[in-house]
């Protein structure tokens, strides 16, 4: 049961750094943004906002109509950052978030839709405490952390560590 897990979850790494890969490719296929375009489309660019609300704040990624669309990152001007997917200028499908200022030091990775954390995630806070489970609309809703009295985890997100050539 165990190197069952451990298979299912080392092939789930084997599938996502696989999709990584292709997604860098993809991007790599895209022509550069010209700085002199009125309108980024279909283009792989660097655009940092010089002034308004969000100056400072720079995107890096793939471009349609001017907007992030496909993959990309986002850098506020405080040090946070997200890398992941966008559609039409939101973070929606997967990714992961570093935080800097009230929330430094906690990491998000999971999904996204329209811009909230919404599906599978893990956060972590700074202080070491995680929540492992499903996000709605960018509130966590239900733990899916495994037990750790029980010898048998199923559907469930835990540490799984190997000591001294045993389990525990």
């Amino acid at each position: 049961n165990i190197r069952v897990i451990l298979m299912k979850n080392l092939l789930n790494c084997f599938l996502f750094l696989g999709l990584l890969i292709l997604i860098s490719f993809k991007s790599w296929s895209i022509t550069k943004c010209n700085e002199n375009d009125e309108v980024w489309n279909e283009c792989f660019g660097i655009y940092e906002h010089l002034e308004g609300k969000f100056k400072g704040d720079t995107l890096v990624g793939q471009f349609n109509d001017n907007n992030l669309h496909g993959y990309g990152a986002y850098y506020w001007k405080d040090g946070s950052f997200h890398k992941g997917s966008y559609k039409n200028q939101k973070r929606d499908g997967v990714g992961f978030e570093a935080y800097s200022g009230d929330y430094k030091g906690d990491i998000y990775f999971g999904e996204f839709k329209e811009g909230l954390r919404h599906g599978k995630g893990f956060y972590r806070y700074s202080d070491g405490e995680v929540q492992a489970g499903l996000f709605e609309n960018g509130e966590f809703v239900e733990t899916l952390n495994c037990p750790e009295e029980t010898e048998t985890w199923n559907n469930c997100y835990g540490t799984y560590i190997i000591k001294d050539g045993e389990y525990k």
